[in-house]
């Protein structure tokens, strides 16, 4: 009879506790692995569920409360433009020279203004300049206009400039500079005084408005606003002198 062979028990025990810390190796490699790749690669560790592979959701951020924003600072407030005044509907009569044309308010007087450098008809008589108009405010007669307040324009021709309002302004004294809007167009203007020549210490004050048409012309409308013995005032936001001013075409 054939004896069995027999291992000794230290080499069994050698081989089990090697088994043993093979498979503690075999482990600590697989957890080493997966905490690697979750630090260096942020990839969310996974375990093995029945039926396959379930992802694990990552542990949720530690909240941080929510910075308050600071309240905006408010907005700089800038004063409000003075809107033009709106064109009065025209309740007077319409007055066209063939190059000018505009509305004369009720209660004013059309004056025909002269070219004084034209020629003499054979009474003497300067020819009417069709490029100047004048309104008389409450006058009946050509001569009321010294003694009443008077509001004309006159289409120049030449182009509006920079100079134009200083050169113009340089006749008078006490000026004051001023803007404003006529039927959608940019006006430049000044308020002025001129000394009456008869009356001592007494002033004419005029309202000065440059309006511009195109590169060979511009408007300009004289408002006489007060005048000496005139106990009577108008200034160019008046309705009836609004009505002159946005009624203005050149035909």
């Amino acid at each position: 009879m054939k004896r069995k062979k027999r291992y000794p028990r230290v080499m069994v025990t050698l081989l089990l506790l090697l088994a043993i810390v093979l498979i503690i190796l075999l482990f600590r490699h697989i957890a080493a692995r997966e905490a690697i790749n979750t630090f260096l690669f942020k990839t969310t560790p996974t375990v093995q569920a029945a039926g396959g592979v379930a992802e694990v959701p990552a542990a949720p951020a530690e909240t941080q409360p929510a910075e308050t924003p600071a309240p905006a600072a408010p907005a700089e407030t800038q004063p409000a433009e003075t809107p033009a005044p709106a064109a009065p509907a025209a309740t007077g009569n319409v007055v066209d020279t063939g190059i000018i044309r505009t509305v004369c308010p009720d209660g004013w007087y059309y004056i025909e203004l002269t070219d004084v450098f034209g020629e003499k008809d054979e009474n003497g008589n300067y020819p009417v300049d069709p490029a100047r108009m004048g309104f008389c405010k409450g006058a009946t007669s050509q001569m009321d206009i010294f003694s009443k307040l008077s509001t004309y324009a006159y289409l120049v021709n030449t182009a509006y400039t920079d100079s134009t309002l200083s050169n113009s302004a340089m006749w008078y004294s006490d000026t004051e500079n001023f803007t404003t809007t006529i039927n959608g167009v940019a006006c430049e203007g000044f308020h002025a005084k001129e000394e009456d020549l008869f009356s001592e210490g007494e002033f004419y004050e005029y309202d000065f408005i440059f309006m511009p048409i195109d590169d060979g012309h511009h408007v300009q409308f004289q408002i006489m606003t007060a005048a000496p013995n005139v106990d009577d005032t108008v200034s160019r936001d008046d309705p009836d002198v609004q009505q002159i001013l946005t009624n203005f075409a050149v035909d």
